[in-house]
C-alpha cells in the first residue's frame, strides 16, 4: 500500500504536466510510419513513461531523451492482442502479442488498482533481438483525471528486470486485453 501511494504521488505531478500540454489523440500514433512493422492494428491504450529502471540502475535521463512510450494494441487481422516499447525520438521499438494474461483488482482505499500479469513474446524493430519477458503491469485512475502506471518486465533468458513507471493523460477504467 505505501508503494502505491507513493507512487501515485510521485507520479501526479508529472502526470500533471502532461494534462497541461493537452492529450494528443492516440490515433495519432497510428500513424507514425515506423509503427507500421506491427502491421495492421488498432491502438487501445499508450502511457508515456516518466521513470525507468534496469535492474537496480536508473536509466530515466535515457529514456525521456528517446521519448520512449508503451503502446497496447489489438492486431485487426490475427484478433491478437499486442505491447509495443516506443522510441519516439528513435523512430525504434520493440513489440510483439501478449498472452495468458490474467487480471485482477485490489481494492485498497484510496486508490483501486487494475492489475495484470502476461507473457510478452517481444522483437526489435532496430536488430534481431528476440524473447520472452514475463509482465506485470499496474494501474490507477487519479483524481485529476489521468492514468498512472507501473510496468514491470523480467527478461526469462537475461535474467534482467525492466520497470517503467508511466502516465496516460486520459482515466483508463479497464485495459481490455485478453
Amino acid at each position: 500500500m505505501k508503494k502505491l501511494l507513493l507512487l501515485l504521488f510521485s507520479l501526479c505531478g508529472m502526470l500533471s504536466a502532461l494534462l497541461a500540454q493537452g492529450s494528443i489523440p492516440i490515433s495519432q500514433y497510428e500513424s507514425e510510419s515506423y509503427l507500421k512493422v506491427i502491421g495492421s492494428y488498432e491502438p487501445i491504450a499508450k502511457f508515456t513513461v516518466v521513470h525507468a529502471k534496469r535492474g537496480d540502475q536508473n536509466i530515466s535521463d535515457e529514456v525521456l531523451d528517446a521519448g520512449v512510450y508503451t503502446l497496447f494494441y489489438k492486431d485487426t487481422v490475427t484478433g491478437k492482442y499486442g505491447m509495443a516499447n516506443v522510441s519516439n525520438s528513435q523512430q525504434t521499438l520493440t513489440y510483439g502479442p501478449i498472452y495468458d494474461v490474467k487480471y485482477s483488482t485490489q481494492l485498497q482505499d484510496p486508490i483501486p488498482t487494475q492489475l495484470y500479469t502476461f507473457e510478452w513474446d517481444f522483437q526489435n524493430s532496430f536488430d534481431s533481438d528476440k524473447g520472452t519477458y514475463l509482465v506485470t503491469f499496474e494501474m490507477n485512475d487519479t483524481q485529476e483525471g489521468g492514468t498512472i502506471a507501473e510496468l514491470r518486465m523480467v527478461d526469462t533468458e537475461a535474467d534482467e528486470v525492466m520497470t517503467f513507471r508511466e502516465a496516460c493523460a486520459e482515466n483508463i477504467p479497464v485495459l481490455k486485453i485478453k
